[in-house]
């Protein structure tokens, strides 16, 4: 199975950004849903503080507050 930095990459081709099919999507979204069901709450929590998403407190950053 790919990791989730794999799967949320996007190749930049000569001429700008490369579009997945339905089919292709449908394959990622798939992906992407294994890979968090076999998360656990720790590398769930690392994920989230190295994406910008969660303080290492469990609090949410800025832009994920709805009280800013």
């Amino acid at each position: 199975m790919k990791s989730l930095a794999e799967l949320c990459i996007i190749e930049k081709s000569t001429g700008g950004y490369n579009t997945m099919t339905t089919r292709e999507a449908k394959k990622v979204i798939a992906d992407i849903k294994a890979f968090t069901k076999q998360l656990t709450p720790e590398r769930a929590k690392e994920f989230l503080i190295k994406a910008g998403i969660s303080t290492p407190d469990g609090k949410l950053t800025k832009p994920y507050r709805q009280d800013v």
